[in-house]
Formats: C-alpha cells, structure tokens, sequence
C-alpha cells in the first residue's frame, strides 16, 4: 500500500472511527482458547477449556417446532411459480452443430501482458 493511499484512508477514519478504536479482547480469548483446544487434542493432551456456549448470543427462548398459519404461507409465491404471461421464450440452439472453426474464445488470453510480477511470498 502506497504511502498516499494509506495517508487519504486515514483521513477518512473520521467516519468510520469506531472500527478504529474496536476492542476485540473477546475475539482473540476465543481464537487463544481454540488454538489451545486443537493443539491439545492434536497432541494427546486433555484440555480444561471447554467450548464457549452455541446459544450464547441467543437472548430468548426458540419455538423449534411452530404452528404456521396455512393462509399465511399459502400466500407466498415461489419463484418457480412465475406465470409465464409475455415472457420471451429463448430459441433452442443445437450447439452440436456449430463448428469448432467458428467459436472465438474471449477472456483467459494467453499472449496478454498481465504487468509485472510479484515475488513469490512462500517458503520452498
């Protein structure tokens, strides 16, 4: 990243500047608490960290099973219920019987310059 754009993103920081002074405590206890849980299942060990709750963020009670008013949902149109009033209908090509000769691929170009190269980032 340039210096310029690094300079104008931080000028825009004042709209956004919440984000900027986030605490994410609770987001890196969890990803230490995780990578402790694989090391130690990994490795053979018993780990006391158990795994946080799935309803943890859940303020109140689920009804799993509801009663669903059969009006109610019969008035829901499915998108595969369209009628078909005024629709265009596409003509059917045998794509069989176009020539190999007569396809002109687009995009993907193999002699097209790409710019320059990066260097490769990984270990070998």
């Amino acid at each position: 990243m340039s210096w310029g754009r690094f300079v104008k993103a931080k000028n825009n920081l004042y709209k956004t500047d919440k984000v900027f002074e986030w605490n994410d405590s609770a987001g890196l206890k969890a990803f230490n608490e995780a990578k402790q849980r694989f090391w130690a299942e990994f490795h053979g060990f018993r780990c006391n960290k158990s795994l946080p709750s799935a309803d943890m963020y859940i303020d109140k009670d689920i009804d799993w099973n509801p009663r669903i008013d059969p009006l109610l949902f019969s008035e829901i149109k499915a998108p595969s219920d369209d009628d078909d009033e005024g629709a265009v209908v596409a003509e059917e090509i045998d794509w069989s019987s176009i020539p190999l000769d007569q396809i002109i691929p687009t995009g993907w170009d193999v002699d097209g310059d790409y710019g320059p190269k990066l260097p490769l980032l990984v270990g070998r």
